[in-house]
Parts: structure tokens; C-alpha cells; sequence
């Protein structure tokens, strides 16, 4: 690779590339790749044209999912699981139980950790990370309640509101490995970040020289790619297609509202920087909160707040698809040995009420809630299927995951007096 120079000088600059080859050389030696946590939530369930049908490997999607199709085989649908079944108002309630898998009350929001913090306390390899398009309110009875939760009315207030502030979080100031003796001191950004960064090249490129010898020739041009597209994250420009799996749609579809068509690039990006942190071992979970919640909350209200609603409510359900279809592209899109980064992980979409997926009227509960999860887990998890469960509930869902993420003894997550086990159904 006789340009290796050259190119590494261009990429001056970005701590991240450091700690991307870092990251990279260190699994590529062990010949494994980590498994990863990804939960993206949309507000206001989803309409009934979202049900699909079918059961095992022989279903298809419902219209509302069309855009999911490219990665109908990395797919898992699973229908019948519940949110504890509170009291009061349902999405401020929803928002509080759906990664707990507590009962919400009016007066204790959350009883325990949500699942990504739970996680987080458990395992290593990267912090959990909580952002989105739109800041919740941690108000008790503000429809906007955090979805994230360190405890008992403990909300995680660590929520980073854009896709540029959670660039800097997770890649600015890397800190090369201590266990590197060539590696320079510890550095923050500061108005010399510029000169410290270009000290790091030298590192970079001893680190690159290192996984060639551990990888074919081949792998090693996919670092470079890889490289690339943190320069463009950095640098804000949305990435070309990489050299992964399924190729994510061109460009997403004219929105339904002018309020949703300005968050909908922001989101997309947020799951590209997540993507970036998965591969190159800055982040292991994450939990983003795409809204925007408004106007959608009118929508979802359609039968009582007026004509053209169930219309706005039907588009903008294709909408979110849309999205949801763009950030699995970017996790799919970087190879990770024979597969890529979305097959190490496990994606999981849902929102905080059921909405009108279980009748084409103005419902808000919490039975049958819409789980769809897309990547498989390393394998790990069925995909490619339709899986219908009954009485099941979400603590039993995250259990199983927590598992086979390495947390041990899951046992102790959620509330037990709700349901105990895991979700079996769901494991290969």
C-alpha cells in the first residue's frame, strides 16, 4: 500500500482514525468482533398497515414497513410482547416502562435501570450512549419523559441533542492506549489540538502497518475506507456507500411534515455516528430517541382531533421506516470480517404505547407493542423471521439480549414480580 503516506497525511487531524486502527488491529489479532446494543425508539406506536403477516421465515411486512424489505433477511419481527401495564398517562408512563420493564406510576416514573444502563454496568468495551433529535423533559407528567433511567425517578440526564455533539463525545480527545509505548501523552482539545493530533499520524501509521500483517491485503484497504468515512463524519459531510452488506436506500423519501422532514437527516446521522463508534470501539450501546414528537402526537389522535389526520398518521409511520431503513444501512455497510457491523449487533425498535397497531382505531395501550429487531447478534438471535409470542413482556425480551451480550445472570433485571426467565423464543 505505497500510498499509505500520503493518505494518512491528509487524515491529520482526527483522533478517531487513531482509534479506529487501534480498535481495528486489536480485533482483527483475536479474530473476533464485540457484539453490540442499539435501541432506536419512534413515539406514538405505529399504525395497523405496519402489521405484518405470516409467521417464521415465510412473512411479509406490512406496507408501513416497506422500506425495511432490503433487510427483510436480517430481520426479526416479533409480535405479542407488553410493557407492564401502568396507570395513568400512557406515554410518559410508556417512555418510563419500555427499557425498564418496571410498572410506571405517577408518582415513581421509573423503579429501575433501563435496560442500556443496566447493560452498561455490566459489561465493558465503550460507554453507553443516550442521544436524539429532540431533549426529553424530565418533568413527571410531561409526555417527553426520558427513555433512559439510572434508577427510581433517576432519569439520564446525560442526553446529547445532536449528531455534532456526539461526534466530540465519542471521538474527540482520544487518548491512545496506555499499553502502547509509542504512543503519545494524553491530549485534549484544545487550541493545539491541531499539532497534537498530527503527532498522532506517525502512531496511525504504525498501527495500519500492524494490521496488515495480521490481515489480508484486502482488509486492510477496507480500513482505509473505514477511515474515510470518520474523515467525513468529522467533517459533516454525509458518507457514500460503504463496502458491507445491504446498500442503504439512495436517499430518504419527501416527508410527510415540514417538522419531521428537518429532524429526519439529523437522525440518519446519528445512527452514521453510532454506526462509526460500533466499529471502531468507541461505544458498545446506545439508545436514540428519533422523534420529533410533535405534530406526530396529534396524528396518533386521529379519530377525535379531526379529518386528515389517520392520512398524516399513515405517512409519517413510512417515514420513521424510512429512517429506520437508512441507519441499518450504515451499520450494514461496514464489514466486519464475513459480515458486518449490523450482524454484531442487535437493533431494536419499538416505541412507548401500542398506538393503533392493534386496531384501526384511536388506541393508546400497551399489549402487542411493535418490536421489530434487525442484525442478529453475532448470529445469536434469530433473524429472517416472524416470531408471535404470547404474554410476553419486555423485561423477559431484554433478559434474553443482556445474555447474550455476556451479562451472566440477568435474573435481577426488571421487575420479577411482573414475569421472571427470558425470551427463549427469540434465541437460535
Amino acid at each position: 500500500m505505497n500510498n499509505r503516506r500520503s493518505f494518512l497525511k491528509t487524515f491529520a487531524g482526527t483522533t478517531c482514525a487513531a482509534a479506529a486502527a487501534r480498535f481495528l488491529v486489536r480485533t482483527a489479532e483475536a479474530g473476533a468482533y464485540p457484539t453490540r446494543f442499539l435501541y432506536l425508539f419512534t413515539p406514538h406506536g405505529r399504525d395497523q398497515e405496519s402489521v405484518c403477516s405470516g409467521t417464521g421465515s415465510n412473512f411479509t411486512l406490512g406496507a408501513g414497513l416497506s422500506a425495511l424489505e432490503p433487510f427483510k433477511k436480517k430481520l426479526l419481527i416479533l409480535d405479542g410482547v407488553n410493557l407492564p401495564d401502568h396507570g395513568g398517562e400512557e406515554h410518559p408512563a410508556g417512555r418510563c416502562s419500555m427499557l425498564t420493564g418496571w410498572k410506571s406510576t405517577e408518582n415513581v416514573r421509573s423503579r429501575g435501570q433501563s435496560i442500556d444502563i443496566y447493560m452498561a454496568d455490566k459489561l465493558t468495551q465503550g460507554q453507553a450512549i443516550y442521544a436524539g433529535v429532540e431533549a426529553p423533559g424530565f418533568d413527571v407528567g410531561n409526555l417527553n419523559q426520558s427513555i433512559s433511567w439510572f434508577g427510581a425517578n433517576k432519569p439520564n440526564q446525560g442526553f446529547i441533542a445532536s449528531s455534532n455533539d456526539l461526534i466530540k463525545k465519542l471521538f474527540n480527545g482520544v487518548t491512545p492506549a496506555p499499553t502502547q509505548p509509542s504512543a503519545p501523552a494524553a491530549m485534549t482539545m484544545t487550541s493545539n489540538a491541531a499539532a497534537d493530533e498530527l503527532a498522532l499520524n506517525d502512531y496511525l501509521m504504525s498501527e495500519v502497518s500492524r494490521l496488515e500483517k495480521v490481515v489480508p491485503a484486502a482488509q486492510a484497504e477496507k480500513l482505509h475506507l473505514h477511515l474515510q468515512t470518520l474523515a467525513q463524519v468529522r467533517a459533516g459531510i454525509m458518507p457514500t456507500s460503504g463496502g458491507g452488506g445491504t446498500t442503504p436506500p439512495a436517499q430518504l423519501p419527501s416527508c410527510n411534515n415540514t417538522a419531521f422532514a428537518g429532524t429526519a437527516a439529523e437522525a440518519e446521522r446519528l445512527g452514521l455516528v453510532m454506526a462509526q463508534a460500533f466499529a471502531c470501539g468507541r461505544s458498545r450501546i446506545g439508545a436514540l430517541s428519533l422523534g420529533p414528537y410533535d405534530p406526530h402526537h396529534e396524528y396518533s389522535h386521529w379519530t377525535t382531533d379531526g379529518a386528515g389526520l389517520h392520512d398524516k398518521l399513515l405517512k409519517t409511520d413510512r417515514d420513521f421506516s424510512a429512517v429506520i431503513a437508512k441507519i441499518l444501512g450504515h451499520l450494514d455497510s461496514i464489514t466486519e470480517g464475513s459480515g458486518t457491523v449490523l450482524d454484531n449487533t442487535i437493533v431494536v425498535w419499538s416505541s412507548e404505547v401500542s398506538g393503533t397497531f392493534n386496531k384501526a382505531e384511536d388506541i393508546h395501550g400497551t399489549v402487542r407493542m411493535p418490536f421489530v429487531l434487525a442484525g442478529g447478534l453475532g448470529g445469536k438471535i434469530k433473524m429472517g423471521q416472524r416470531v408471535v409470542v404470547s404474554n410476553k413482556t419486555n423485561g423477559q425480551l431484554y433478559r434474553a439480549i443482556a445474555q447474550q451480550m455476556g451479562v451472566a445472570d440477568p435474573s435481577d433485571f426488571g421487575e420479577k414480580t411482573l414475569s421472571t426467565g427470558m425470551l427463549s423464543e427469540i434465541l437460535v
